[in-house]
């Protein structure tokens, strides 16, 4: 439809002469591709007149159109640009956002200096684990030293799913709790009741 009103304009400008024929504004619609409104044949219209004396031809059109399709890219573009920076802008925070932010940053910290530690969950699997090393070790102790067991725990789980022939242990050794990589006791092979000849041993 823009193409058509476009030709429209044309005809009625430059007179019989710009009736091409339907092959002619096929290629014209090809050259100025689906995003051709009825805005771009007005303005396109008014820049043929301005600098075309005889009917203009579909390069002469063309060209004309660029500057109108230039214009274009730089209003998406700029649209695009805006519409980004509302987005950032409904996630950045207030002043008083940031100043409560900054307020609870602040206490935390104080805690912390002051011995705060978040809880550290024992659950059964890894008080079992403990236990099978160091029997008599109390939850306060696993507390005590809780990062060296949930890193040897997390490990030994680790392991045992890569099937890999090591795991990890704990030690007790001058109140305090180490871990160690130990390898797992090699399977016995089992004697085959016949020979490789094929008879059986006595």
């Amino acid at each position: 439809m823009s193409v058509k009103l476009l030709m429209h304009n044309l005809v009625a400008s430059y007179g019989p002469r710009m009736k091409k024929g339907e092959t002619f504004e096929a290629l014209l619609q090809e050259v100025l591709k689906d995003d051709f409104s009825e805005a771009d044949a007005w303005e396109l219209t008014k820049r043929l007149v301005k600098n075309c004396k005889f009917t203009p031809t579909i390069a002469e059109i063309a060209e004309q159109y660029e500057p109108i399709k230039a214009a274009k890219y730089r209003e998406k573009e700029a649209a695009a640009k805006l519409k980004k920076q509302a987005e950032e802008e409904k996630h950045k925070l207030t002043p008083e956002e940031n100043a409560v932010f900054a307020m609870r940053a602040q206490a935390q910290m104080e805690r912390i200096k002051q011995g705060w530690r978040p809880p550290k969950t024992i659950t059964p699997l890894l008080r079992a684990f403990a236990q099978h090393w160091i029997p008599d070790i109390s939850d306060e102790t696993i507390e005590e030293h809780y990062v060296t067991i949930k890193s040897a725990y997390d490990g030994n789980r680790m392991m045992e799913l890569e099937n890999e022939p090591t795991r990890m242990r704990l030690n007790w050794h001058m109140n305090a709790v180490y871990s160690a990589v130990y390898y797992l006791p090699k399977k016995k092979k089992r004697v085959n009741a016949f020979s490789a000849s094929g008879e059986r041993d006595n």
